[in-house]
């Protein structure tokens, strides 16, 4: 085939980055290793098809003289079957498959049913960062803190926004009456656009708001989005204070 060389030459170069790919990612090199690595492999898949295309369409007639076949005998495009080729071009493409799974490795752990579901249940205390409870008192009008269930310190899918809103300044939806004793509400930290961490407070407006997008959220009205992308309020965590506490 015309340009066998070169299309040879092209899948080693493929191959060539793989490798690179891998070794730079196994090693933890600097991005610009990796990501010349992948630019071979690309760039040696590329030029391989393109050779070997150009092949394919001879740019005149031709005729090829070829020997008499026997009866029965069916003709074969030398082509598409020559092993070595096929051979080059099924590695290149495998190595950089698998190249691609480190990067996919990196993402972590599957997420299983933790965006669905949180580590809050009925009865669980509400803590702080270093673990110890939100007692009555603790928090100031005005004034927010973040929260989590006890037990589950840090986890991100489980943290809230605790606040303690003036006294009558709630508009608490119907059934959600008695969500927010003595003022204090508890809203999911996770924002309903794109998980960012709601962790600013506007205490004048009574609004909690996004740092990623600016998404806005009413904490009067049950955290009802008030403008910015997030289409959903923010989820309400019902609260009530231990005879106690």
């Amino acid at each position: 085939m015309k340009g066998e060389p070169a299309v040879i030459a092209s899948l080693f170069v493929a191959i060539l980055g793989g490798i690179v790919f891998a070794v730079a990612y196994a090693v933890r090199a600097p991005i610009g290793a990796q990501g010349f690595g992948v630019f071979l492999a690309a760039a040696g898949l590329c030029a391989a098809f393109g050779i070997w295309g150009l092949a394919l369409l001879a740019p005149e007639e031709r005729v090829e003289q070829r020997k008499s076949f026997a009866q029965g005998r069916h003709l074969e495009l030398p082509v598409l079957g020559r092993p070595l080729l096929v051979r080059l071009l099924a590695s290149a493409i495998g190595l950089l498959g698998i190249a691609a799974l480190f990067p996919i490795r990196s993402l972590g752990p599957a997420p299983g049913d933790t965006l669905f579901k949180t580590k809050w249940r009925r009865g669980l205390r509400v803590v702080r960062e270093d673990g110890r409870p939100i007692k009555r008192g603790d928090l100031n009008v005005d004034s927010i803190i973040t929260a989590f269930p006890d037990g589950s310190v840090g986890d991100a899918a489980s943290q809230i926004v605790l606040v303690r809103l003036p006294p009558g300044t709630q508009m608490l939806a119907p059934g959600k009456s008695e969500w927010a004793p003595e003022g204090y509400a508890g809203f999911s930290k996770v924002c309903t656009h794109a998980g960012c961490p709601v962790a600013l407070y506007r205490a004048a407006e009574h609004q909690l708001m996004c740092p990623c997008h600016q998404s806005l959220f009413d904490v009067t009205s049950g955290a009802q989005v008030i403008s910015g992308p997030a289409d959903r309020a923010l989820p309400q965590l019902p609260l009530h204070f231990d005879d106690d506490r």
